[in-house]
């Protein structure tokens, strides 16, 4: 199938069953197809299938998927694939994306994390309530509301809780 892949690009219908059936597979040689794919391709179809197989393929997918932010042409379908991936390994990467001068990635950085029950996501919940951008601020109120008895416990075990958290949140 892979090597089918690669000897059709001009045939996007293919190329699309072909990803579909890659996904399937849950193997590492079809994880890179998906991604040669995703970098190589210009139809949106097929890109969208390629991101949604990868998405499939959950945390085996996630550094393959991360490798990819910087391609302006995959970076939209990427951070969304990655927002539907609901395992711990991806905490990391949307901690890490808090940083990212893109106000719209921080705002789905925040709204993804707020979906996770673990104590690491804490600050940087309670960092979106001071971000310059109104939507990440929404998002971080929306996953501290979801997750308030994480919180209440963090700041119980923090000397130098939040504000929100010493307040009596």
């Amino acid at each position: 199938l892979v090597d089918l892949l690669h000897k059709t690009p001009e045939d996007p219908e293919l190329q699309w069953f072909i990803a579909r059936i890659l996904g399937e597979f849950q193997h590492p040689e079809a994880v890179i197809a998906l991604v040669n794919l995703l970098e190589s391709t210009q139809e949106d179809e097929v890109v969208e299938i390629a991101a949604q197989m990868l998405t499939h393929m959950g945390p085996r997918a996630i550094a393959a998927l991360t490798s990819l932010l910087d391609k302006p042409q995959s970076r939209a379908v990427v951070v969304s694939a990655l927002a539907q991936i609901q395992d711990v390994a991806v905490i990391p990467y949307w901690l890490s994306v808090m940083t990212d001068p893109d106000a719209r990635l921080r705002a789905i950085a925040i709204k993804t994390l707020g979906r996770f029950h673990d104590p690491r996501i804490v600050p940087a919940l309670l960092q979106g309530l001071q971000d310059v951008s109104a939507k990440v601020r929404q998002e971080a109120i929306a996953g501290i509301s979801y997750r308030a008895p994480l919180i209440s416990s963090a700041g119980s075990q923090s000397s130098d809780s939040h504000p929100a958290i010493s307040s009596g949140f």
